[in-house]
């Protein structure tokens, strides 16, 4: 049975970068069925943790999406007392989460979202009849619209599938509305195929905290350096997962940019994990560098 880490509060090219190797795979791997790959190897991981936005879940656009769903907030608070425009409330929850930003900073807790909507509403001077219920009911509003512009990763089952045959699985996912992201995973039926699921706002922790990955392997029975983190975040994914002593991955879902932060492997779709599954489970290594693996035209 799953474990829930819950604190109650609601042509492919492999470039080994050492010592100028480079290895070939089949160019056609990643378009192959996971369920006609057979492999008589026993896996080097015994465990493959995820992030869960924009890496099995897509968000269609993130900053059409945000808006979208704050003006649905907004419309219930509205219908609920709140008297202000929609452009006032949108200002003062930026300011409110640049300065939850700033308070959090050094010690990366996660406070839940509705924290943020009471602490909008106390610098509008709204007075609200159960100001606190509204603000979580207006959390559930916003999550619905959200939910509206989520869409599966359409390798994330199949893969999801194949190595959870083959190893312990996780999802370790930032998001300060918990509830949302334990929704999406039961509405595409990813949790069938997890052994842990941790969300930052469960246990007030987000990535890049080394803790927040720590606390999974601990849960999973699983040493740092037998684990494999996939995420597409530089900041949060990637400099967490290293940091904490796993193998980071990103898979890449939008341009790259240039960074001190390196990642281990980067892959371009989900598909290529089964490609990379049976590396060294010491590929953590700093002297092993670097492993890009893109698909060529």
């Amino acid at each position: 049975m799953r474990n829930k880490l819950l604190y109650f509060r609601n042509g492919l090219t492999f470039s080994m970068l050492q010592s100028g190797k480079n290895r070939q795979c089949d160019k056609n791997l990643s378009r192959i069925p996971t369920s006609e790959l057979q492999y008589d190897f026993k896996p080097c991981f015994e465990a493959v943790l995820f992030d869960l936005f924009d890496t099995l879940v897509l968000i269609d656009d993130y900053t059409t999406s945000f808006d979208k769903s704050l003006l649905m907030m907004h419309t219930y608070l509205s219908h609920n007392g709140l008297d202000c425009s929609f452009d006032d409330f949108k200002s003062a929850y930026l300011i409110v989460e640049k300065e939850i930003s700033a308070e959090t900073a050094c010690t990366l807790e996660e406070p839940h979202f509705s924290v943020y909507v009471e602490r909008v509403l106390a610098s509008l001077g709204a007075k609200l009849k159960a100001q606190t219920h509204l603000a979580t009911q207006a959390v559930d509003e916003f999550s619905k619209e959200f939910a509206r512009h989520i869409s599966l990763d359409p390798q994330a089952l199949e893969v999801l599938r194949f190595l959870h045959q083959r190893c312990k699985t996780a999802v370790v996912s930032n998001l300060t509305f918990s509830e949302f992201a334990w929704e999406l995973l039961e509405r595409f039926e990813l949790d069938k195929h997890l052994d842990l699921i941790v969300v930052s706002g469960d246990i007030n922790l987000r990535k890049p905290h080394p803790q927040i990955f720590n606390r999974a392997l601990q849960h999973l029975g699983v040493q740092p350096a037998k684990a494999l983190f996939i995420g597409d975040t530089l900041e949060t994914d990637i400099a967490g997962a290293r940091n904490a002593g796993l193998t980071s991955v990103q898979i890449m879902r939008r341009r790259p940019i240039n960074s001190i932060i390196k990642p281990h492997v980067r892959v371009t779709e989900l598909n290529q994990l089964i490609s990379i599954f049976d590396f060294p489970a010491d590929l953590g290594s700093t002297t092993l560098g670097e492993v890009d693996l893109a698909c060529q035209a």
